[in-house]
């Protein structure tokens, strides 16, 4: 779980990014009071975030805002609920949950990025057993959510296992989610690590998931996401080994 903190702090102003101590981001949005969903159901039908809470995305294409509920004795659990809808009229949706509540043996921390309509979100959770991440593409036109890639593991030296998605392309498999970007077209892309054989550098891998399905797109020691432009990803070399 060490490598919660770290993307956290490296969470660009496009990102929200925030720790959980909780469930999953589904249990947590099942919580909300029907005045808050009373509330979200009557700023459908105008898109904008409701006042005195915190906006995330104001564009053109997406409207992004967060609802935060505290509660415990002394209000030190809290559950806080991500909205999108496209203006000027679109529906909201949930796009994900984030809270923290009385137990501490959970972590788990969620990030996202946007283009256009489109939300890209990367989850983490861990307990002392083991651990889950998954990357997943929201469309806020119509609340239509797909998972792209998901990895879950025991807290042990053994490799993280890959998915089946990933293995059937071939080597070098990159697993987790060391880095992603979506673009407006919904196509989204990703930095998994292969891990270092005897005497060799780990490799980072680039996957994109596009109108082609899932393919691989670079692999090297030194690659770095840039992001998506004009259509196509981009990615350069760093100069570390």
């Amino acid at each position: 779980m060490g490598s919660i903190m770290r993307k956290l702090a490296r969470c660009a102003p496009a990102t929200l990014a925030l720790a959980l101590l909780v469930s999953s981001p589904a249990t947590l949005a099942q919580g909300m009071s029907h005045g808050d969903a009373s509330r979200v159901a009557a700023h459908a039908k105008r898109c904008r975030a409701p006042k005195h809470h915190k906006v995330l995305v104001n564009t053109h294409d997406l409207v992004m805002w967060s609802v935060e509920r505290h509660s415990g004795q002394f209000e030190e659990e809290f559950v806080e609920t991500l909205f999108a809808c496209v203006p000027p009229r679109g529906r909201t949706h949930i796009i994900g949950a984030a809270g923290q509540g009385p137990a501490v043996q959970e972590g788990s921390s969620v990030s996202f990025k946007s283009a256009g309509s489109f939300v890209a979100v990367d989850e983490e959770a861990g307990n002392s057993v083991g651990f889950t991440e998954a990357l997943t593409l929201h469309d806020a036109r119509d609340g239509r959510t797909t998972e792209i890639v998901s990895f879950a593991g025991e807290n042990s030296p053994l490799p993280i296992p890959a998915p089946e998605s990933l293995k059937a392309l071939g080597p070098p498999v990159g697993v987790g989610i060391r880095e992603y970007a979506v673009d407006a077209n919904g196509d989204v892309a990703w930095v998994g690590y292969s891990a270092a054989a005897a005497g060799k550098a780990g490799v980072r891998v680039l996957y994109v998931d596009d109108a082609r399905g899932i393919h691989r797109v670079a692999a090297t020691t030194t690659l770095e996401l840039v992001g998506f432009r004009r259509g196509q990803v981009r990615w350069t070399e760093s100069a570390r080994a």
